[in-house]
């Protein structure tokens, strides 16, 4: 059972651990070219630095890198939409449909619930 009673909800930390696995798909569909030309690696390692500290964020529900990661996760769809727009391959279309799912993971009610509330300067 779940923090909120319900026994049917999957707990926050179980959702950033398969936004984990998500990115490491990604990565490996990434690395064997799904979607076009292998990125280069200096943009592997900022990518993998980038999504490490979100993920790290997000296991300690810190609003910041869970905004940061919305951000993200709809900026990638956007540009991979755009760069697809001409040319939609299936290959492309594994990509999109892995953004979606991280998105779709971002949104799980039990991560929305589990990040910490901005906290407001307190009156003297």
């Amino acid at each position: 059972m779940s923090p909120d009673g319900n026994p049917t909800s999957v707990s926050a930390r179980s959702v950033v651990l398969a936004l984990a696995a998500v990115d490491v798909l990604a990565f490996v569909l990434a690395a064997f070219g799904v979607g076009g030309s292998i990125p280069s690696r200096s943009y592997v390692v900022f990518d993998v630095v980038t999504e490490l500290i979100l993920l790290v964020g997000l296991w300690f529900f810190w609003r910041a890198a869970w905004w940061l990661a919305i951000v993200a996760a709809v900026l990638g769809e956007v540009f991979e939409t755009a760069r697809s727009a001409e040319d939609l391959s299936a290959q492309r279309a594994v990509l999109l449909a892995v953004g979606l799912v991280y998105l779709a993971l971002l949104m799980a009610p039990s991560l929305r619930h589990a990040i910490r509330p901005m906290k407001h300067a307190q009156p003297m």
